[in-house]
């Protein structure tokens, strides 16, 4: 991982770009639940969660500069301001495009300013993106392991799950039982959506 990280700083540093953060916003299956019955819309509370992130960055963003920030198009939504207007009060907005490949916007609130891009297959074009997937898919896999120590160690011979539906549903029989034992409610291990 080392060697991986240096070979990607130094084409980075080569190019002039330079990775200032990583951060991730994991929603464990009580808090999406918890969520999903507030908004009862899946695509929302993605968005909403997405927001975190994005405010983020607003936060960071020095007086007279603008942060250029590309996003995945997140399911079949093509239209973002609304969202990005409640989340960005008492910004200014402008829309550049809205498609069904690439929704673009720009706002400011006079100190400050944001580009955002949402755009199908971003991670393909977009090297922050690529980015941003792969540390989000390193964390899942890290709460993976941590889901099926924990299990294996209260069920002995356990198989481990990848957590994917059909292999998913077939480990959450298996603990299912234990669940009840041990008093966890399933909306704490289980999405409803």
């Amino acid at each position: 991982m080392r060697l991986d990280a240096n070979s990607l700083h130094a084409k980075c540093a080569a190019v002039g770009l330079n990775v200032l953060g990583l951060h991730s916003e994991p929603v464990l299956e009580d808090e999406f639940n918890r969520l999903i019955d507030i908004t009862n819309n899946k695509s929302n509370l993605l968005f909403d969660i997405a927001s975190r992130l994005l405010m983020r960055i607003w936060n960071i963003v020095p007086p007279g500069e603008t942060a250029r920030v590309f996003v995945d198009h997140q399911g079949g939504r093509v239209h973002y301001l609304e969202g990005l207007q409640r989340v960005f009060d008492g910004c200014r907005f402008k829309i550049h495009e809205e498609s069904e490949t690439a929704s673009r916007y720009s706002f400011g609130d006079g100190q400050r300013a944001m580009d955002i891009s949402f755009q199908v297959q971003a991670e393909d074009g977009q090297l922050p993106v690529a980015l941003a997937s792969m540390t989000s898919k390193y964390v899942r896999e890290l709460f993976m392991t941590l889901l099926n120590r924990f299990w294996e160690h209260h069920l002995p011979g356990l198989s481990p799950t990848a957590g994917y539906y059909t292999d998913g549903n077939r480990f959450y029989r298996e603990i299912q039982p234990l669940m009840k034992t041990m008093d966890i409610p399933p909306r704490r291990v289980y999405r409803s959506r």
